[in-house]
C-alpha cells in the first residue's frame, strides 16, 4: 500500500473523529450507529490526456510482431516508491501487474502475467484471448507493452520451458476455437468442463476437421460386422466368391463426447479401400449364432470419414 498505493478500508468500530468534529455534519458520520459502516482510503492518479494502450503482444525471434491481444485497466495507484497498475483481457483470463519505480529510485519496471482457467467458461468468452497462442512458434516469446513500448518480458522462466507453455497453449487455443464452431453447429451450448481425456480432446479436434469439410484418416485400422447366425453360412460362402476390395458405408451417423456432453455431428461416408476378412477360419467354424466378422485394412490403408451434411 505505502509502496505503491492501493486500498485500504477501516471499519466504522475504528473510527473516532477529531474533538473539532464532535459537533460537525462530518462528525456525525462517524458515530456509532451512524450512516458510515467502513472508511475507505484510496490512492489514484489522476490521468491527463489520452489512457495509455496496454497489449500482450507475441513477437517472433526475429522481432516480428505476430499477434496483439488488448488489456484493459484498472485505475492506477501511486505510492511513495512508485505506481502500480492492473491490466487484463476483456475475458480476465489473464492478468498482468505492473510496477514502475520512481525515478529517483532507479525507475525499475517489474511486470507479472498470470493466466486463470478455461473451465466453466463459455469457448466464445476465452477464444480471443487464446487466438493469440494459435499463431505462436516454439521460438515466439510475449511482451507486455503500453503504447507500443516494450515494458519487459512477464515470464521469468526458461526458453525450454517458455516452448512448452506456447505449445500447450496453443493446442487449447485450437481446442477452444474448435468447440466454439462444434457448439454453433450443433446448436448445443455448454461451459468448457473442467476435465477433458486426451481421448475427447482428439474427438473434438477431429470432429472440427469433418465440419471443414475434410476427409479425415482416423487411427483405426480394423473394425468388426456382427453377422446374424441364421445368415452365417451364407456368408461363409460368399467369401470364396469375393474379389479383393473395401468398403462403403454411407449414410452413418457421427457422434462424440466432451465432458459429459454428447455431440451428434451429422451424417458421414465412411470408406475402408483395401480389406481383408482376418478371422474366416473362426467363421467357418462357429456355430449358427450370432458371430462377429473382423476386417483389417491392407495394403498400407486406413479408414477415412467425411460429413456428407455441411453447414449452408
Amino acid at each position: 500500500m505505502l509502496d505503491y498505493g492501493g486500498d485500504i478500508i477501516i471499519d466504522n468500530r475504528y473510527l473516532r473523529p477529531h474533538a473539532e468534529l464532535e459537533t460537525s455534519t462530518i462528525g456525525g458520520l462517524f458515530q456509532p450507529g451512524g450512516p458510515t459502516e467502513y472508511l475507505h482510503i484510496t490512492t489514484q492518479i489522476v490521468a491527463t490526456g489520452p489512457p495509455p494502450i496496454y497489449q500482450l503482444v507475441l513477437v517472433a525471434a526475429d522481432g516480428t510482431v505476430k499477434h496483439r491481444l488488448g488489456l484493459v485497466p484498472e485505475t492506477a495507484t501511486i505510492g511513495r516508491r512508485g505506481v502500480r497498475v492492473t491490466v487484463r483481457d476483456p475475458s480476465g483470463t489473464f492478468t498482468a501487474v505492473l510496477r514502475a519505480d520512481r525515478p529517483e529510485l532507479g525507475g525499475a519496471m517489474h511486470t507479472r502475467l498470470t493466466g486463470g482457467g478455461i473451465a466453466g467458461k463459455y469457448p466464445y468468452a476465452v477464444r480471443a484471448a487464446y487466438e493469440l497462442f494459435r499463431h505462436a512458434d516454439a521460438t515466439d516469446h510475449l511482451q507486455l507493452r503500453v503504447d507500443d513500448r516494450v515494458l519487459g518480458d512477464p515470464f521469468d522462466i526458461t526458453p525450454d520451458r517458455m516452448a512448452t507453455l506456447v505449445t500447450d497453449a496453443h493446442r487449447a487455443a485450437d481446442v477452444i476455437a474448435a468447440l466454439e464452431r462444434l457448439q454453433a453447429h450443433t446448436g448445443q451450448m455448454f461451459l468448457i468442463p473442467g476435465v477433458l481425456t486426451a481421448g475427447e480432446v482428439d474427438d473434438v479436434l477431429l470432429a472440427d476437421r469433418l465440419l471443414a469439410g475434410e476427409e479425415v484418416r482416423i487411427n483405426q485400422t480394423s473394425f468388426g460386422l456382427t453377422i446374424r447366425g441364421d445368415r452365417l453360412a451364407e456368408f461363409v460362402e460368399l467369401q470364396a466368391t469375393l474379389p479383393a476390395g473395401g468398403l462403403l458405408l454411407e449414410p452413418g451417423r457421427y457422434v462424440f463426447t466432451c465432458g459429459g456432453n454428447t455431440l451428434e455431428l451429422g451424417h458421414v461416408t465412411i470408406r475402408a479401400p483395401r480389406l481383408a476378412l482376418a478371422n474366416l477360419p473362426e467363421l467357418r467354424e462357429a456355430a449358427d449364432a450370432d458371430t462377429t466378422a473382423q476386417y483389417i485394412c491392407t495394403d498400407g490403408e486406413g479408414i477415412y470419414i467425411q460429413l456428407t451434411e455441411r453447414p449452408g
